[in-house]
């Protein structure tokens, strides 16, 4: 007997799990409304949405369809961490689980009595009480509920692509280097800067930075265009491929995805952030590490800048040097490992280097760590600094401290990363 729509599944934070929680009012409602549900089927949800809005003062068809959307998110979650722990090893199943199985499988939700918001009330899970509350205020699996178009797809499906697209759960990826977007849609969806940003630091000869920002306009504009038509000809919004029409409409002209497919990879190694600057906590702000305007500048005198371009040099000498003397230890047993950094100093490419050193780009990023050095470096110059007077709001303010990361950010990648090269540079010459 399938249980997928009498029993929620929900996260036990004590023992880093998930257990089966089973509702009795659901079975009942179930059986006394003769509805089957020996197996997940489409007729089966379609009937208990359908009733959820018919009977829009009763929980219990509702608590039906929460269960199975709390199912359908944990299967969906498990399919995720299988296909992709190979490829990126920190990714923790059960971290992947409490950005998006937040369903308690209680009867009551609280909403804020007032403005001010120091005084809570209960509501029942109905259709009703739902469809009146900012769906920020809810669980994922009731805004999956509340989402869903049966014309457009099935709940299996549905589910699919809202646990692809939560936010927590696509912040938690980002920590660990995960993007799952199709290189379509990041090109698409990556701004200009960031796009200039990613191709100085990971780009390849075959176009300059002025070449790459005149396709991307290019692409952006008719990447809109295309997808338009496309979701008005299928009544679909995703699957959509360029073709042929789409490379010729491009200024310039591409003959191949190639040059397309450098920009992405680009863009999704600028966009791998730090596995140890911050331990990723779901239910917090996630720490931007964008390119913003921010005048951050402005908030220091001379002489502040000057310390913090001190402490970025001692830290960062300080961090090199631990990689380098764990790095110059393997270099009898495999000398590519030193031509690489001897060519990463020179200012090549990664995919250069991987070629010079007849290995895959993937070993090169490996072996010299960019975003993990420059997060340390970052993460230890702000504990450097806080303590010093001018900087104490660093600890009080979010949104300084955020800027200020920005900063010793901007400082240390500024001319592609050239802190870290002539480090590297120093010691090997040592």
């Amino acid at each position: 007997m399938d249980s997928s729509y009498t029993n929620f599944w929900i996260i036990n934070s004590a023992k880093k799990s998930v257990v089966r929680k089973f509702a009795k009012a659901c079975l009942i409602y179930l059986e006394k409304n003769n509805i089957n549900y020996d197996a997940i089927s489409n007729t089966t949800d379609q009937k208990l949405f359908q009733l959820s809005k018919t009977e829009y003062s009763s929980p219990d068809p509702l608590a039906c369809l929460r269960c199975r959307v709390t199912h359908g998110i944990y299967k969906q979650i498990n399919y995720l961490f299988t296909k992709h722990k190979k490829q990126y090893e920190e990714l923790d199943l059960f971290s992947m689980l409490i950005c998006v199985l937040d369903d308690n499988g209680e009867n009551n939700f609280k909403i804020k009595k007032d403005d001010k918001g120091k005084k809570f009330i209960k509501k029942v899970f109905t259709w009703e009480n739902i469809c009146q509350t900012k769906r920020n205020l809810l669980p994922s699996s009731t805004k999956i509920i509340l989402n869903f178009n049966d014309s457009k797809s099935s709940v299996t499906s549905w589910i699919a692509n809202q646990v692809k697209s939560n936010h927590l759960l696509k912040s938690y990826f980002r920590s660990v280097g995960l993007l799952l977007l199709s290189p379509w849609a990041l090109i698409n969806n990556t701004s200009s800067k960031r796009v200039k940003m990613a191709w100085l630091s990971y780009g390849e000869n075959v176009m300059t930075v002025e070449q790459v920002e005149t396709l991307h306009k290019s692409y952006c504009i008719n990447y809109q265009k295309s997808k338009l038509t496309y979701k008005k000809t299928s009544g679909r919004i995703i699957g959509w491929e360029p073709n042929r029409d789409f490379l010729n409409s491009l200024v310039p002209k591409q003959n191949s995805f190639k040059n397309l497919f450098l920009i992405d990879d680009a863009i999704r190694q600028y966009m791998s952030p730090s596995k140890t600057l911050k331990n990723f906590l779901p239910y917090e702000d996630e720490l931007s590490t964008e390119v913003k305007n921010y005048e951050v500048e402005s908030n220091y005198d001379s002489n502040n800048i000057s310390l913090i371009k001190k402490t970025i040099r001692e830290v960062g000498r300080n961090v090199i040097n631990e990689k380098f003397k764990e790095e110059k230890k393997k270099w009898d047993k495999d000398p590519n490992r030193k031509l690489c950094l001897q060519l990463y100093t020179e200012g090549l490419s990664q995919r250069k280097i991987a070629e010079r050193c007849d290995h895959k780009q993937g070993w090169v990023s490996k072996l010299i760590q960019e975003n993990i050095l420059i997060n340390k470096i970052i993460s230890q110059t702000a504990l450097n600094l806080k303590n010093y007077p001018d900087f104490k709001n660093l600890k009080k303010d979010p949104k300084i401290l955020d800027e200020f990361l920005f900063l010793l950010r901007e400082n240390i990648q500024s001319e592609e990363n050239l802190l870290l090269k002539t480090l590297f540079k120093e010691l090997i010459q040592e």
